[in-house]
């Protein structure tokens, strides 16, 4: 809609050029992003010449609103005539033209006159700024061209660049001598060729509009602020400030892919080394969380033999149980049963997260059947001794305590899952959930190991967002402290169905040392 009502305005600029006589007349016109007319001209200018060129931008025939100013931008000659034919190319003035400064110019606040020193062939170019034309024919749109030559032109062209998609109902010009104009409906440009014409003679260019393609809004009151230096200057840091903006956005989309990319490939081990007095023997816990189906089995396999642990905990959501059909949910189950079976000799202990029950009833009561036919360890709402003096818990509860608000999980909950506490070993508990710890510290939990936030889905480097859709969750991961109780939670490995992906935040697998306290 800018680029159109950019155009809109532009659409009854005025050229007038004089002097004495001309052999050959080159002009090319465009509208720049903020909204100024950019005009390029080359004119051959004969030795017995010494009127100036005389450049209007404000004439009687359209009113131009105020503070409607020219800028001459260039002046140069041109090296050879013949160069002409390659005028349209954007490094036309870098190869063929030569600045000079053998002109003067003067504004009389209705045109420029420039003044040339001598004979050549000169490439001017300017820029009319804030252009604003009223129109007084709301039912017809059309793009103006009036030309007044007070000077022969033997041979001349006109290019004007028209508006991509333009749907046009046609062109006119008119002119008492002889001119040709070629509408190229591929290129969207109008062509016009001049030949002989005779001074006073006028030319009036339009192509005309389907009066549906634009819509005008124009503040008829516009004043603007005469001092035209500010306004160019304006202008060009609003044109820098709208690269910027676009080469940002470009740089980050790319970084944002690049992350993308990383975070699916990538799998970070973390090591996080505990110290307590009330820990008898050094240990070494791995925690595998938020699997959700992902095909990483020889990987995770190779971690898991590199780290060599004495322990591995699966603390949930190893696979996601929201599947269309038996078939599918069947061929996921066996694929994460064949993983926890090369994990057991790890001493492996699983507790269930929410997205275990999203099976349908057949499918979870099959899921229970074969991992205890394959003598895996569920940990859910049980307990088991690691060492004389180190106790694993493992909770498991319904989905709807995922709602803290309308099913807290309170400490009298805490008992009737797991009972009483002996609060002279070093109790951990597995819970999926780490977003509600406090029961559990109150509780008396030395630990608490917990994944379910995915790392927040996107870290910038903060966490982003939780599976409970609210921003920037507190605990997404790594190692915290609530009162006294340690809380480490993992940023887990695959990617849920509702969010299939993972911005700055690759794959994460927690290594745990208890150490007795020296």
């Amino acid at each position: 809609m800018k680029k159109v009502i950019v155009f809109i305005i532009f659409l009854f600029v005025p050229i007038f050029i004089n002097a004495s006589s001309i052999e050959k007349m080159y002009i090319d016109s465009e509208i720049d992003i903020a909204g100024n007319l950019i005009v390029k001209e080359v004119i051959d200018v004969p030795k017995d010449s010494k009127d100036p060129v005389n450049i209007y931008y404000k004439n009687e025939i359209d009113k131009i609103y105020e503070g409607t100013a020219l800028i001459i931008k260039k002046v140069g000659i041109l090296d050879d005539i013949k160069n002409i034919s390659d005028f349209y190319d954007n490094n036309f003035y870098n190869e063929h033209v030569k600045e000079t400064k053998k002109y003067s110019e003067s504004d009389n606040g209705k045109y420029v006159e420039l003044f040339f020193k001598e004979k050549g062939t000169y490439y001017i170019e300017y820029i009319i700024i804030n252009l604003c034309v009223k129109h007084n024919d709301a039912a017809e749109f059309y793009y103006r061209y009036l030309y007044n030559f007070n000077y022969d032109i033997k041979d001349g062209i006109i290019t004007l660049r028209l508006p991509m998609k333009s749907k046009l109902f046609g062109t006119f010009v008119h002119s008492d001598a002889k001119v040709k104009a070629k509408v190229d409906k591929d290129k969207y440009i109008l062509t016009i060729n001049i030949k002989n014409f005779k001074s006073n003679n006028y030319l009036d260019s339009r192509v005309l509009f389907d009066n549906s393609v634009f819509s005008i809004n124009i503040n008829k009151n516009k004043t603007v602020d005469n001092n035209i230096l500010d306004i160019i200057k304006r202008q060009e840091s609003t044109i820098y400030i709208h690269k910027l903006i676009i080469y940002i956005l470009g740089v980050l989309f790319i970084l944002l892919i690049i992350s993308t990319i990383y975070s699916h490939i990538k799998l970070d081990t973390t090591k996080y080394n505990i110290y307590d007095n009330k820990i008898d023997n050094n240990i070494k816990i791995l925690v595998l969380s938020d699997i959700h189906d992902r095909m990483i089995n020889k990987r995770l396999i190779k971690i898991v033999e590199k780290e060599n642990p004495d322990y591995v905990i699966a603390s949930g959501d190893l696979i996601d149980g929201r599947y269309v059909g038996k078939r599918i949910a069947m061929k996921k189950i066996r694929y994460m049963i064949s993983l926890l079976n090369k994990l057991k000799k790890y001493n492996l202990y699983y507790t269930f997260g929410n997205h275990e029950t999203y099976l349908s009833s057949e499918m979870f009561k099959k899921y229970k059947k074969l991992l205890q036919e394959n003598d895996i360890k569920l940990l859910n709402n049980k307990n088991v001794s690691l060492t004389d003096n180190i106790r694993l818990y493992g909770i498991y509860y319904e989905n709807k305590y995922y709602n803290k608000k309308k099913h807290p999980i309170s400490r009298e909950f805490i008992k009737d899952k797991l009972g009483s506490l002996d609060k002279n070993k070093y109790n951990i508990i597995v819970n999926h959930n780490p977003l509600i710890p406090k029961p559990f510290s109150d509780y008396k939990f030395d630990m608490m190991i917990s994944g379910h936030v995915h790392g927040g889905i996107a870290r910038i480097p903060m966490a982003l967002l939780s599976p409970e859709n609210k921003f920037f969750p507190k605990y997404s991961s790594g190692l915290y402290e609530i009162d006294k109780m340690k809380l480490l939670v993992s940023r887990g490995i695959g990617f849920s169905r509702i969010v299939p992906f993972r911005i700055n935040n690759p794959g994460h697998i927690m290594v745990i040392n208890l150490n007795k306290e020296e």
